[in-house]
């Protein structure tokens, strides 16, 4: 019987009324533990909340039934398209996903903000970054929320807007290194997770396709040479009137490369399915409209 439902939700272009119908299937044959009813349209039982689905899905997953999960499967249970944007430091994630996502109708979340909180945190308090013990003693008198107006995310900690404090180059440094704790990673997984589960989302970071977000329909690992990233930056910094050195911002980014990429805790890679986006040539324009370009074949 196992076998015979492996094949029944093997196709990975299936349309999805037969996709609905062998998870409904799968749910009643394996007796998961969630409230169904029938579908209009004949299609069977479904779960009737993208909470109750995703809570079956795991619990089909978890039980062995499905090895191999087709992402289109997982699109009917969730009921929310995710879209992962992974790359190092300054090759224009947060600036394009925001692009793609006004466009496109999605939420951006930007991840690296809420680590760039906790770094924020730390700096204020004078702690050391790497001192693992003393930061995770610090987590549970932290709260990281989001809130969006207009469209515009915006980070608040302990109920203060931080959305502007947090982006100096110093608690970029410092959000690097609290990105190391695994503690640190756990207590922010969940709120990222959620946020995907509600909202189909553009999510940027570090370990979105990897780590956070693995089932995404769509991974793109962005990237460009640690030259290109620092004449960004140092354009971008001037322009807010903000004195910087190129070869400051030059040395910080390799220093943030080597240490995203060399943690033991998600470290910095592409995950085996994402597209490979090399920007070192392009205008943001163009490399917001490849980008766009991968995600619309990806879902078609």
């Amino acid at each position: 019987l196992r076998s015979a439902t492996r094949d029944a939700v093997s196709g990975l272009c299936k349309p999805l009324k037969r996709l609905e119908r062998n998870f409904a299937f799968l749910c009643k044959t394996f007796g998961v533990p969630v409230d169904c009813k029938p579908r209009k349209g004949g299609l069977g039982a479904l779960p009737q909340t993208r909470v109750q689905r995703h809570a079956a899905f795991t619990f089909l997953k978890k039980a062995g039934i499905m090895g191999k999960v087709s992402k289109n499967l997982y699109m009917v249970v969730s009921g929310m398209i995710s879209v992962a944007i992974d790359g190092p430091a300054g090759a224009g994630k947060s600036t394009i996903a925001r692009m793609i996502a006004k466009k496109m109708g999605y939420i951006y979340m930007d991840t690296g903000a809420l680590y760039r909180a906790i770094g924020l945190c730390c700096l204020r308090l004078g702690v050391n970054g790497r001192d693992a013990e003393t930061v995770t003693a610090l987590l549970p008198e932290i709260k990281v929320s989001l809130e969006f107006i207009e469209g515009e995310q915006r980070v608040l900690m302990n109920g203060e807007d931080v959305s502007d404090q947090i982006r100096t180059e110093a608690v970029s440094m410092m959000a690097s290194r609290v990105s190391a704790i695994p503690e640190v990673r756990r207590f922010l997984l969940d709120l990222q997770r959620d946020f995907a589960r509600e909202h189909n989302v553009i999510m940027d970071g570090r370990d979105i396709g990897t780590v956070v977000l693995p089932q995404a329909q769509v991974k793109i690992f962005l990237t460009a040479s640690p030259e290109a990233r620092a004449a960004r930056r140092e354009r971008q910094l001037t322009e807010k009137g903000i004195a910087c050195s190129y070869e400051a911002i030059l040395s910080d980014i390799r220093q943030r490369d080597y240490d995203d990429s060399h943690r033991e805790t998600a470290p910095l890679k592409p995950a085996p399915d994402a597209v490979l986006v090399d920007t070192t040539e392009w205008t943001l324009e163009e490399s917001a409209e490849r980008i766009e370009t991968i995600i619309k074949e990806t879902l078609a």
